[in-house]
């Protein structure tokens, strides 16, 4: 296998070495960007909990009920992102069906879309750390390693926070890269 660096080449990657993973745009979601890495993408666990509303992280939406969404993402197997969002689920009183979220292919910004609220912006904070023992636990291993920890805040066309989301990306499998384009990230 090779990897293309812009600006200095092409090199061969070593055999075992982590896969190539792309932060790309907010529809492509997590399993978008590990399916280019061409293994198998999966959803190791799913947690599902319906929340009171949040005046706090939601000022524009105080009274909405909101959920808070945890998924471990595997790739051939090997668990290797874990997302946790928490998120305004109702809108206009019509709430948002998570439910369908433990399917591998259906993203957060789909599941708004379809009661009419766009995901248009997502600032994700990123930071290299250790595994902590929850984190070790949570993805089944006895070892601490290096991840990357992302923390950020999603936000509707007209600026509102409807979404906070945590994650965290191995980096012994993953290889993460991040792309920006004229249309953003």
């Amino acid at each position: 296998m090779v990897e293309k660096r812009w600006g200095t080449g092409t090199f061969v990657v070593e055999s075992g070495s982590s896969s190539p993973f792309r932060f790309g745009s907010i529809s492509q979601g997590i399993p978008g960007g590990l399916a280019i890495t061409g293994g198998k993408v999966d959803i190791l666990s799913f947690e599902l909990t319906a929340d009171a509303p949040d005046a706090r992280r939601f000022p524009d939406f105080p009274t909405n009920a909101t959920a808070r969404l945890h998924r471990v993402f595997t790739l051939d197997g090997k668990p290797v992102v874990a997302v946790r969002d928490h998120l305004v689920a109702e809108f206009g009183g019509v709430p948002v069906d998570l439910a369908d979220a433990c399917s591998v292919g259906v993203q957060v910004p789909e599941l708004l879309g379809d009661v009419g609220v766009d995901l248009t912006k997502l600032d994700l904070d990123l930071r290299a750390a250790m595994l902590g023992a929850d984190e070790m636990a949570m993805f089944g291993l006895g070892e601490p390693e290096p991840v990357i920890h992302g923390e950020g805040v999603g936000r509707d066309a007209k600026d509102r926070v409807i979404l906070y989301v945590t994650s965290t990306y191995r980096t012994n499998i993953l290889q993460p890269r991040i792309t920006a384009t004229a249309e953003g990230l």
